[in-house]
């Protein structure tokens, strides 16, 4: 068995009007959200910074520049707590902050 995947999926920004408007384009298939995926015991995302890598990582429901709506079972992995590890450095590398 392998290690469990979640994805973690907040109404974008912290603004009540985007909770607001999610609730009601939410019942149509739309909304402005951010999202997040778990592994390992750890979130992981990508998002704006004035420099360096866009990729960055918290504890999992707790990204403070959103808020938190839900949590989706992707399922579960077979990759190496170490791979995953190395494929988040590569990813770090290849998705700046300043192309979010």
């Amino acid at each position: 068995m392998g290690e469990p995947v979640t994805l973690h999926v907040y109404d974008l920004g912290t603004h009540q009007s985007v909770q607001n408007i999610n609730k009601v384009s939410f019942a149509i298939g739309g909304g402005l959200y951010h999202t997040a995926v778990e592994i390992y015991g750890k979130e992981y995302s990508f998002g704006y910074a004035e420099a360096g890598s866009g990729v960055f990582g918290c504890l999992p429901a707790q990204c403070d520049l959103h808020t938190y709506k839900q949590a989706v079972a992707l399922g579960d992995t077979l990759m190496s707590k170490a791979a995953v590890m190395q494929l988040l450095r590569e990813m770090a590398q290849d998705y700046q902050a300043q192309t979010y």
